[in-house]
């Protein structure tokens, strides 16, 4: 009975630790700390209360999962040093692409080889999805 109980004790323990590790964790380290608090991570997002120029606190996010270098605060929006573009065939088609925020924008070719101004917010991708460009907007695949 008492190695019944251990192996459920074990069960729910790793099923809580699994699903910290997708859905939170501990926040990255960077130099937004200094002007933002409550920092929480759900997935690959890092959302937090940052002090705008102004000087009020406001809720913002920032996709992290391809950033790279120092996280910080600018006027109240989390930004990436550096961004690491996600995968996908997307870059085959669209131009100008960056980061902005928690979103990849781009202009994108439509069909016509019109280009498009296009927004994709990352954090409604999953983990490993790979970005494709259909018809001038970008999607999750």
């Amino acid at each position: 009975m008492r190695s019944l109980l251990a192996i459920a004790v074990a069960l729910v323990t790793f099923a809580v630790a699994d699903a910290s590790g997708q859905f939170g964790g501990r926040p990255p380290s960077g130099s937004y700390t200094r002007s933002c608090s409550k920092a929480t991570m759900v997935g690959s997002v890092l959302t937090a209360e940052c002090k705008e120029q102004n000087g009020e606190m406001i809720v913002t996010r920032l996709y992290v999962r391809d950033c790279s270098g120092d996280i910080s605060n600018v006027f109240g929006e989390l930004q990436c040093s550096g961004r690491y573009l996600p995968p996908g065939s997307y870059a085959a088609t669209c131009s100008s692409c960056r980061a902005v925020g928690s979103a990849l924008a781009c202009t994108c070719q439509d069909k016509k080889q019109a280009p498009i101004k296009t927004t994709l917010d990352l954090a409604s991708c999953d983990w490993n999805s790979r970005i494709t460009n259909k018809d001038g907007h970008l999607q999750c695949e």
